[in-house]
């Protein structure tokens, strides 16, 4: 019998940070976005710090991983 696969998916939008998990059927298993911090040094420009996105990349795939009952072992691809 094959191995169950389940994907992780990432996206970094402008407004805030997904990630979701997908078993090989498609269906979703977890999803959590989070945003990141934000400044705003001149009106209509938004900077983010990679260390502030990094971070919150790294949360929300810990949240996710935790809300589907996986462990990071058992993901196939991201």
């Amino acid at each position: 019998m094959a191995r169950k696969q389940y994907f992780l998916t990432i996206d970094s939008g402008g407004s805030n940070i997904k990630c979701a998990i997908f078993d090989s059927e498609g269906s979703e298993l977890a999803s959590v976005s989070a945003i990141p911090e934000t400044s705003s040094p001149h009106d209509g420009y938004v900077e983010r710090r990679a260390d502030a996105v990094w971070d919150c990349c790294c949360g929300v795939i810990r949240a996710a991983l935790a809300r589907s009952g996986l462990d990071s072992r058992d993901i196939s691809a991201i």
